[in-house]
């Protein structure tokens, strides 16, 4: 495990070193934490987030069902917890009653009814055995040798399962009393909502979910997972990223091979290129660059898995340079995380922070540079005419369709990984900023059709 210590003096440089010391601090500390039991959304309700939760479920009603089908029979089901615009303008054009759930009201309610039993208990305990034992075997082909590491882990992952299991019991009471439902959901990406899903679909149910974020297909078996094996629908941007979403995956051997993977046939793409065709008026002494999502420390980012030690030297090497040919250096903060640019004096006196959405400040620079490929912005950018560069590495490899026409478009660098950390190379990077490819394949291939 690596670590980075910032030495007062930002003058000086930064110290990498490789050791147990703050390792062992935190396994030692560690002993003293109360791990609550209690999942996050399992407290009791106030009557102001009461209130708040009756609003929102109002406000989605009415958002989504029009006069002609309050009195439909056909009825269809979303959660205020995943209601994404797709979601939402999808549910829209159906002839069915639309009524919003909440996932928090029905967990406030009723998760202190639920009693587990000792086997219960124990199932959860084993299997956080297995995966600790597990973990440790990894930690010692990097020299890691801590056994009560080991007792932390387990103690941690038991007290998820358990959280799990008793959502899962809840979650199956409710359906109970009902029909099976028919369920639209902006995303399955959290043991929430995967959670809730398997019920609907263990008792009969269909669940719906639609893409969000970056409108690209990997090559790797992460959304099967997260969201194909426990859903019944899945929908794309467009019919080209459903196809190739279907080829990926069909290398991979879904665990839901009955899952259904659909277009729902977004012009959005199209009107951002309508918007976005005049580059004349732009500055052309400028670049703008994508930051990842800054997560607290022992978090990890749902935007990709580096660690904020990581992410900071990166950026904080490729900004350095960009400053050196740039007059302005646009810093694209990511919207969530804890970035506070309040806290940021290191960078250099020409780098601007912005804090706005990128589709009301894509036009400050002809030049993007995205430093991870998972974010809504880059569909943006792919539907213009604007010189886009895209740092990959080994952990990111797209299905072999979406990689030809992005070749094609995009200038694809590579990080390079050395003693743990990310860095790149100057020369192509300068190449990249100087030739743009003006080669829109990927938009007239998959985001236009």
């Amino acid at each position: 495990m690596y670590y980075l210590k910032l030495t007062n003096n930002l003058n000086q440089n930064q110290i990498y070193f490789k050791d147990l010391s703050y390792f062992s601090s935190l396994i030692k500390s560690s002993h003293s934490i109360n791990l609550s039991s209690k999942p996050i959304n399992s407290k009791k309700l106030t009557t102001k987030n009461k209130i708040r939760l009756l609003y929102k479920r109002l406000k989605n009603f009415f958002l989504v069902n029009t006069p002609l089908v309050i009195f439909s029979k056909k009825k269809k089901f979303m959660l205020i917890e995943s209601d994404s615009s797709y979601t939402i303008e999808f549910l829209k054009k159906s002839k069915a009653l639309t009524i919003p759930l909440s996932l928090t009201k029905i967990l406030s309610e009723n998760y202190f009814k639920v009693k587990l039993s000792e086997n219960q208990i124990k199932a959860c305990d084993d299997l956080s055995e297995q995966i600790s034992t597990s973990f440790l075997v990894l930690l010692k082909n990097h020299h890691i040798n801590d056994k009560s590491l080991g007792l932390l882990l387990k103690k941690h992952y038991s007290l998820i399962f358990q959280k799990t299991l008793i959502s899962k019991i809840v979650f199956d009471n409710y359906l109970h009393k009902k029909k099976p439902i028919d369920l639209y959901i902006g995303s399955n990406n959290n043991s929430l909502l995967r959670t809730f899903t398997s019920s609907v679909m263990s008792r009969g149910g269909q669940v719906s979910v639609f893409t969000h974020g970056e409108p690209i297909i990997y090559d790797w078996d992460k959304i099967s997972w997260m969201e194909l094996t426990l859903s019944n629908n899945y929908y794309e941007y467009s019919n080209s990223l459903a196809n190739s979403l279907k080829n990926a995956n069909e290398k991979q051997n879904l665990l839901n091979s009955n899952c259904q993977i659909k277009s729902f046939d977004t012009k959005q793409f199209i009107e951002i290129r309508k918007n976005n065709n005049n580059v004349d008026n732009i500055n052309p002494n400028s670049v703008m660059f994508l930051a990842n999502e800054y997560v607290r420390d022992g978090q990890l980012s749902q935007v990709s898995s580096f660690t904020n030690i990581i992410q900071y030297e990166f950026e904080l090497k490729i900004l350095k340079f960009l400053s050196t040919i740039f007059k302005r250096v646009y810093y694209k903060r990511h919207p969530g995380g804890v970035f506070s640019e309040k806290k940021i004096n290191f960078f250099p006196e020409n780098i601007i922070i912005i804090n706005e959405p990128y589709e009301s400040v894509q036009n400050l620079s002809q030049t993007i540079i995205f430093g991870h490929s998972k974010t809504t912005a880059i569909g943006h950018a792919l539907s213009t005419k604007k010189n886009i560069i895209l740092f990959t590495g080994s952990w990111e490899v797209f299905e072999e369709n979406v990689f030809k026409s992005l070749n094609k478009q995009v200038h694809l660098l590579s990080f390079i990984e050395s003693g743990g950390f990310l860095d790149f190379n100057k020369t192509d990077l300068l190449h990249a900023i100087k030739n743009p490819k003006n080669n829109y394949s990927y938009y007239n291939n998959f985001l236009a059709n």
